[in-house]
């Protein structure tokens, strides 16, 4: 069952703001962190990944996805 919370959202909101300058300052996140050119699409990459955790949190999805697969694995106890 789909619940709104608050703070879920917030969280979701705080960490796609974290992935929107991942892939927005990539090139010198990939020059500091990783080893420069060959890293700059990974490194985008892992920004876009971010933004769509972001997004599963601010619409509170995550918690159904986590319930679903937790039910594949143990079908009895949830």
């Amino acid at each position: 069952m789909y619940k709104f919370d608050f703070g879920w959202f917030m969280w979701g909101v705080v960490i796609l703001i974290i992935g929107i300058l991942i892939i927005r300052f990539h090139m010198k996140i990939a020059d500091s962190l990783a080893s420069g050119v060959s890293s700059y699409n990974k490194t985008k990459l892992f920004g876009m990944i971010v933004c769509g955790l972001g997004f599963l949190l601010i619409t509170n999805l995550h918690t159904n996805i986590i319930l679903f697969i937790m039910h594949l694995i143990l079908p009895n106890k949830f």
